[in-house]
């Protein structure tokens, strides 16, 4: 007996030919540095500042930083930390085009150092794509993983 997934004569048809739905994410692969940031010697503390829109900013992790030591490597296990995600709905006729600003930050007391800082289009849908997001002077980078992909919901 087929399930019923809606009420009768309910259909989202006509919203679907007037437009498109994605959802769009960058989650953090790994993670690798071979230099010092500390200035007392310790572990580098890190964290990513994610800029979607002039509202939207966050901060990953939210409490805590992902802590290496010199010639350390931070690896995710599938996909569990993702940096920003987002569901979007575009019209048939708009430009599919998301913005997203991605800094991998160094925290100190009383100073945060922008390690690395670059922006990513992303167009709606597109395969999979893996970018490398590495600080100034080369001593430290992130893989990323890039993913828009049509949905329903």
């Amino acid at each position: 007996m087929p399930v019923k997934k809606h009420a009768k004569g309910e259909s989202f048809s006509k919203e679907l030919e007037k437009f498109g739905r994605y959802i769009v994410g960058v989650s953090l692969e790994s993670l690798k540095t071979v230099g010092k940031y500390d200035a007392l010697n310790r572990t580098n503390e890190f964290y990513f500042r994610v800029n979607s829109s002039d509202v939207f900013r966050t901060r990953v992790p939210n409490k805590g930083n992902i802590e290496l030591r010199e010639n350390q490597s931070f690896l995710s296990k599938s996909d569990k930390l993702t940096l920003w995600s987002e569901f979007v709905k575009f019209k048939k006729e708009e430009e599919k085009v998301i913005e997203v600003e991605i800094q991998l930050r160094e925290e100190d007391p009383g100073l945060d150092k922008v390690l690395a800082k670059k922006k990513y289009k992303i167009k709606c849908p597109t395969a999979t794509k893996y970018e490398i997001l590495q600080s100034k002077d080369g001593k430290t980078k992130a893989k990323l993983k890039i993913f828009a992909k049509k949905t329903l919901y």
